[in-house]
């Protein structure tokens, strides 16, 4: 965006009532954070603000990305935690809308963004004529179909579309398209448009090796479906089948169908021919995971404790049948049923499982970050080099911010700017917000030069937990020498009633660790630890 008047007022919120933070001026240029309520948010300096959007012009970017490996994951967030939205690859270049440490957010198409491994890309200035977009169509297979103002058919009808047409989608939300409609945004059914027609999707039969014999599928579509012993309502009930079973036809009779359940074939017997789909109509709407690596262990059941069954490669696609925790269950070609992990596989159609187990830990989840000194408060000096612990504290903090937002957790940041606060005032800062967790962050000093390595520190016995989790993710990450968990009586955790620790992250007293510590790259492995810490501890007290 580039400021269209004199002076422009950047805000701590979006709107009129928020506090003014700064002033940018006439034709200054910034990248867009994000938009709310005719507001964008944006970052000057390492400082997140607020400015009116009927203020500023948009510019479209011209410093872009592109990616240097044959397909490169674009994830949610800032790090290898978060979940693959989709692909890239070469050739395709995308405007950058942020950096983040090793980590860019680009702008995948007009309405999303995602973030790409700053070392798998390459970037170059680019002319607008050639930027990519990733605008994704579908086509409509019903005769006519209902655009709905929401994801439901309780939702107000709001148009018709008729078969054949094509509308750009925005968003997915479980079973429905979010599209542009005559310039309003509505819904539709995705049973009812097709996407890519996806090759394991095509097939609704399977190979009987053993007859040298294609067999149908198909699959039952009320939520409870009586197996009989013959074809007729008069014949006894064998077995209850659910909604979604697969069942092999391998005879029929009138209106009635002899199946076999396609995962246990020696449940069979005979259904009716008006209560089950034929199964291409149901695979080739549902949507798929893509395997990425080779070898990918495909289980019996939605953990790492069950029998693997069969193996995909990379590229492989399977229809989701469902879902369970952060494991999807997919369609094998042979018809049989398997579980998938959610985080090593991509996945069209649906909003990806991993991503909500993420922010299921921290949804909502208040979150006080401080960054220790600031202002006046210098905090330690560098021995060598000089740098202030204070800035130190805050380019790790604000890193950590990006990561917890992204989960889904409220960030709560003492300061994101150099501001003096009282000891006492950071903690009231938890207190008031009813934090879930408080961590302070730091970076220590000693008289003996030769000391070096990272400490977390805890003061009540309940928090040393999430002590512990910190130290040992930060450990995995910076390489520095681990100085364990200690009891810490400092003013921060001691007078916080709630959950608090407190960071040391390196000696900025040993030549070593500062110079490490000014690396753009410690920073971001620093709130990477921190992050996954977190992560850890929450997802352990659920």
């Amino acid at each position: 965006m580039k400021v269209k008047v004199d002076e422009l007022n950047v805000r701590s919120g979006p709107g009129l009532g928020y506090n003014v933070l700064t002033t940018i001026a006439k034709d200054q240029q910034y990248p867009v954070i994000e938009e709310k309520n005719k507001w964008i948010k944006l970052k000057i300096n390492d400082q997140i603000g607020w400015v009116a959007g009927w203020l500023v012009d948009y510019v479209k970017s011209t410093k872009t990305i592109e990616s240097k490996v044959q397909s490169l994951n674009v994830r949610s967030g800032p790090s290898t935690s978060f979940p693959i939205l989709e692909q890239i690859y070469p050739g395709s270049k995308y405007p950058i809308v942020e950096e983040e440490g090793d980590w860019f957010k680009i702008q995948l198409n007009k309405n999303k963004t995602g973030w790409v491994a700053g070392w798998l890309i390459k970037i170059a200035e680019t002319p607008s004529s050639e930027i990519s977009t990733m605008s994704e169509f579908v086509t409509i297979k019903a005769n006519t179909l209902n655009v709905r103002s929401g994801p439901s058919t309780e939702y107000s009808i709001i148009g018709k579309l008729k078969k054949g047409e094509q509308v750009e989608i925005i968003d997915i939300e479980q079973a429905w398209y979010k599209i542009k409609f005559n310039k309003q945004i509505g819904w539709i059914a995705s049973e009812y448009a097709s996407k890519n027609t996806l090759t394991v999707s095509s097939k609704n039969t399977i190979q009987d090796k053993e007859n040298n014999k294609e067999q149908k599928i198909v699959v039952v579509s009320p939520e409870i479906l009586n197996l009989r012993s013959g074809p007729g309502l008069n014949y006894e009930v064998v077995a209850k089948l659910l909604k979604n079973d697969f069942l092999v036809v391998d005879d029929s009779k009138g209106e009635w169908l002899h199946v076999a359940k396609a995962t246990n074939p020696e449940v069979n017997g005979w259904v009716a021919k008006w209560l089950v789909i034929d199964s291409s109509q149901v695979i080739s709407n549902r949507p798929t995971v893509t395997i990425l690596n080779p070898g990918t262990n495909l289980r019996e059941g939605p953990s790492t404790s069950y029998r693997v069954v069969s193996l995909g490669n990379v590229g492989d696609q399977f229809p989701i049948l469902g879902t369970k925790g952060d494991w999807y269950q997919i369609l094998l070609p042979n018809g049989d049923k398997a579980f998938v992990a959610g985080w090593i596989v991509s996945v069209k159609g649906m909003n990806q499982v991993i991503s909500s187990g993420i922010k299921r830990l921290l949804k909502d989840k208040i979150i006080v970050v401080d960054a220790g000194h600031g202002g006046k408060d210098h905090g330690a000096t560098g021995a060598t080099f000089k740098s202030l612990e204070k800035d130190l504290n805050l380019a790790v903090a604000m890193r950590l911010q990006k990561k917890l937002e992204a989960a889904g957790a409220k960030v709560i940041m003492t300061r994101s700017k150099d501001k003096y606060l009282t000891l006492q005032e950071r903690v009231n800062i938890a207190i008031t917000n009813n934090a879930d967790a408080f961590i302070s962050i730091h970076h220590n000093t000693h008289e003996n030069s030769a000391v070096n390595g990272t400490i977390t520190y805890y003061y009540l016995k309940k928090n040393k937990e999430l002590a512990k989790n910190i130290q040992r993710e930060l450990l995995k990450r910076t390489g520095l020498k681990d100085l364990n968990v200690r009891f810490g009586n400092y003013h921060v955790l001691r007078e916080n009633p709630k959950l608090a620790v407190l960071t040391e992250l390196a000696f900025i007293s040993n030549y070593y660790d500062e110079l490490k510590v000014l690396s753009k790259s410690f920073q971001e492995n620093a709130a990477e630890g921190i992050f996954q810490g977190i992560l850890k501890y929450f997802n352990s007290n659920k």
